[in-house]
């Protein structure tokens, strides 16, 4: 049920232009008003309800609050009605609230600077935008808890409070797919890599793999070897580094024992003089050579003591596999070398002799008690045997150095019951002395005498130490002169990992890798970029290189005996260079050769001569040597005589 009310206002006036404008106001049962023009009941759920349905657009009609200045509005005071609302006119205008928990007046945001959940349309870029007009922060939020913030100065941070760049991010960032263009400082995914890729100069073929293949190490130490000498001479070798007294090191009998059998260990990066200086002593400066031969041995005596008159003595040498001393090694050499020698004084000619001081006790390998000269692999560890039987009974001075100090070391008798006397030969390695397995051993890697070998040995200047800057990579490198690496342009493939690719020459070991050979025979002329380095070297011919090889015994390509032992060897560079050119230069000889027998067989027959065959037989005939120009003649006008032409010129 609905009844009319009769409103009361304070101004009369407005009462009579209520009813002027057919406004109804209506009051329903349930305390709730309707304000229109048509009667209708309020809606249940409101208190207030306001229609303006009038028929023409002109005519529709708003609701208006209060509107006041922000004087007007402090006027108002405090302990106002939460929720009480105005418009404020200045300052900044806008529609407030009371916040009465606050005690604070809330401004509410225009309509048209919000943001709608479900999007938003007839933005303008120019005016509209999401963040703030302090010097605030832009904060995001999920699940209540930060995720990201913009700060004042436009730097991002992703789980990060103070971003300290543009982009600050606390985790990593994931990059999946390609780019929609090459612009320059772009970074994308190359899945066919896999790799990440940044443009450099914004083009298609600017892309650039991120991932640093190259390790690069500042100032780090390095040892650089120096360049090793083979030639006759010595090569004095001792313990090694660490072993101090070397000079006390000796490989000889105990006072009162008159049997010994001792061995002695060198391995292979200490005989090599480039590893030694390498891996082991920066300042070694001698060693041995591969395949070059050791005449003889020597040890060092002191010169402090006496010598027994030896009754029998043997010094071996041979290559082994052991790279330490738990017991003697046993395991055969075919090319282990000896000397051997039966009631031999050793120095100085007495069984009472004092050895001058610093004296070498040599062991000729090539005299008449010496099997011949031995020669190193280059591979295996070298290991020195000394067995010895004296008279018994007499004094000695026997000085050995151990990591302990000077002593005796080893399992030996007097008498000879476990350590019998050297065998009476040069044979290969077997039991050795007559040894029972209990004699026992002497020395190790570490315990050792010094040893002087004479032949063909190495010596260079000590190794050169330093801080350098190396890059390392395990990947393949090309080097070229044009910086472009597109598919359709690069003139070089990729070889794999360790390789190298270069456009202008290769240098390794001071030898250049390069292919001149086939130049200058088939056009008479070297590249340019050869000139300098082959420009002065000729194929010999085929005739010639017979000659060449009765008289210097070896390929004119290859650089032979004589320059091996001049330059100590060759690096592997070089004689890859010489097979180069051999190859090559064979494979010349074969097609002169098939060249002649063509000839040979065109001359033998009345077969047809093709037009493109005739130019290289004519040269083949002038070549010639025991035939007249008149004779020459002949052939080449029989020859012309049977050649046929190209159908073509028929």
């Amino acid at each position: 049920m609905m009844e009319r009310i009769t409103l009361s206002f304070a101004n009369r006036s407005a009462a009579l232009l209520i009813g002027l404008g057919c406004i109804t106001v209506t009051l329903a049962q349930t305390n709730n008003i309707a304000i229109n023009n048509d009667g209708a009941a309020p809606a249940a759920q409101a208190a207030l309800d306001i229609s303006s349905n009038y028929v023409g657009p002109a005519t529709q009609k708003g609701l208006l609050i209060p509107r006041l200045t922000l004087a007007q509005r402090n006027a108002l005071g405090v302990g106002l009605p939460q929720g009480l609302t105005i418009y404020q006119t200045n300052a900044t205008p806008g529609f407030y609230y009371w916040e009465g928990a606050t005690s604070t007046w809330v401004r509410i945001a225009n309509g048209n600077s919000g943001w709608g959940l479900l999007g938003n349309a007839g933005t303008n870029p120019a005016t509209d935008f999401v963040g703030t007009t302090d010097a605030q922060p832009l904060v995001f939020r999920t699940n209540a808890t930060e995720r990201g913030r913009l700060d004042i100065d436009g730097d991002l941070g992703v789980g990060v409070v103070n971003p300290q760049e543009r982009l600050d991010v606390a985790g990593a960032i994931r990059l999946q797919g390609t780019s929609t263009g090459n612009a320059v400082g772009t970074i994308r995914w190359n899945a066919g890599g896999p790799y990440h890729e940044g443009n450099i100069d914004g083009t298609p073929t600017g892309w650039v793999k991120m991932q640093n293949d190259v390790g690069e190490v500042l100032s780090q130490a390095y040892t650089q070897p120096s360049p090793v000498t083979c030639a006759n001479g010595t090569a004095v070798l001792g313990p090694q580094t660490g072993v101090s007294s070397s000079a006390l090191i000796t490989p000889y009998w105990h006072p009162n024992l008159n049997r010994a059998r001792h061995q002695y260990l060198f391995l292979a990066n200490e005989l090599d003089l480039t590893l030694n200086q390498s891996l082991n002593d920066p300042t070694a400066t001698q060693g041995l050579c591969a395949g070059q031969p050791i005449n003889s041995i020597a040890f060092r005596a002191t010169g402090v003591g006496l010598r027994k008159t030896y009754t029998q003595i043997r010094v071996r040498i041979k290559h082994t596999s052991v790279t330490s001393l738990t017991g003697f090694d046993n395991t055969p050499d075919p090319n282990a070398q000896c000397y051997f020698a039966l009631g031999e004084t050793r120095p100085g000619g007495g069984a009472t002799a004092t050895p001058a001081p610093n004296a070498w006790d040599v062991f000729d390998l090539t005299g008449p008690n010496g099997s011949g000269p031995f020669i190193w692999n280059g591979v295996d560890n070298l290991l020195i045997e000394v067995c010895y039987a004296a008279a018994s009974g007499a004094a000695a001075n026997a000085e050995v150095w151990t990591t302990t100090g000077l002593s005796f070391n080893g399992s030996y008798t007097a008498g000879g019951s476990a350590c019998g006397a050297p065998d009476n030969s040069c044979g290969p390695f077997v039991a050795g002395c007559a040894a029972a397995s209990n004699c026992g051993t002497f020395g190790g890697v570490n315990i050792r005498p010094v040893i002087q070998f004479n032949g063909v040995t190495a010596s260079a200047a000590p190794a050169t130490a330093g801080l350098g800057d190396y890059l390392y990579y395990s990947g393949g490198l090309i080097v070229q002169q044009t910086p472009t690496f597109a598919a359709s342009t690069t003139p070089y493939t990729f070889q794999g990992p360790g390789t190298i690719t270069a456009e202008n020459g290769v240098y390794a070991s001071g030898s250049q890798l390069n292919d001149h050979v086939f130049d200058r025979y088939f056009d008479g002329r070297v590249r340019p970029e050869d000139a300098d380095a082959f420009g002065s070297q000729r194929m010999l011919p085929i005739d010639d290189m017979v000659d060449h090889l009765a008289a210097e015994r070896h390929l004119p390509t290859m650089k032979g005996r004589d320059a091996w032992d001049a330059e100590g060897g060759f690096s592997l560079d070089d004689l890859t260079g010489q097979l180069w050119r051999t190859t090559e230069t064979q494979a010349l000889y074969l097609v002169e050769l098939k060249e002649r027998a063509d000839l040979l067989e065109a001359l033998a027959t009345e077969r047809p001569i093709s037009i493109e065959e005739l130019p290289r037989m004519r040269a083949g005939i002038a070549a010639m040597q025991d035939l007249s120009e008149s004779e020459k003649a002949r052939l080449i006008q029989g020859l012309e005589s049977r050649t046929t032409k190209p159908a073509d010129a028929r």
